[in-house]
Formats: C-alpha cells, structure tokens, sequence
C-alpha cells in the first residue's frame, strides 16, 4: 500500500510541476500570429525584433503578456516608423489588450 501511495505522489508531482512548467513557457499563439499579421502587412523604418522561432512574451519588443503568458496585454511600440492605416483584422483580434501606445507613427 506505501508503494502506491509512494507511485501516486510522484505522478502527482509531475503532472503538478509539468503543468506549472507548460502554462510558465506556452506562448499565446493566437496573439502571437495577429502580432505577425499586423507586422507584415504595415510599413515601418525601423526593425522590431518579432520573430516567429522567438516567445513573444518574453523576447519580443513593445509586447507584455499576462503573468501565465496565455494573452498578450500590452502593445507598446510608440515612433517604430509605422505608416499607414492599421490592417484589418491584426490588432483587433488580440481579445485581452489593455494597454495600446502607437503614439508618434504615421499611422490611420
């Protein structure tokens, strides 16, 4: 009986941790490819680094995330080099965003 009992604790464990693990480094997919989508489809002067083989809350410039790194909250990009009107269907699908300062780009 300890032995199961011993089995069942360290499976626990590992789901517990691995849990802990996976919501610690997910990236918000969703977010993460309107993110992309808005990038590509807007001319800017200067260089962001957003990358698709990078986490975007943890690398990307301009970008915060919630603390379980599930939704981006936060865009921050104010004199980026941004022209032109905002692309449809890009920003408006980050659903969690509190926060948005695009101040001082040329945008529409």
């Amino acid at each position: 009986m300890n032995m199961k009992r011993g089995l069942l604790f360290i499976f626990s464990a590992f789901l517990f941790f691995g849990e802990v693990f996976l919501s610690i480094t997910a990236d918000p997919v969703d977010d993460k490819q309107a993110l992309l989508d808005f990038l590509h489809n807007i001319h800017h002067s200067h260089p962001v680094n957003w990358h698709e083989n990078t986490s975007v809350c943890t690398s990307w410039t301009g970008v915060s995330c919630s603390n379980d790194n599930s939704r981006v909250t936060a865009l921050r990009l104010p004199g980026v080099g941004f022209r032109g009107p905002i692309p449809p269907n890009t920003l408006g699908r980050l659903s969690a965003i509190q926060i948005l300062s695009l101040r001082s780009n040329g945008l529409s």
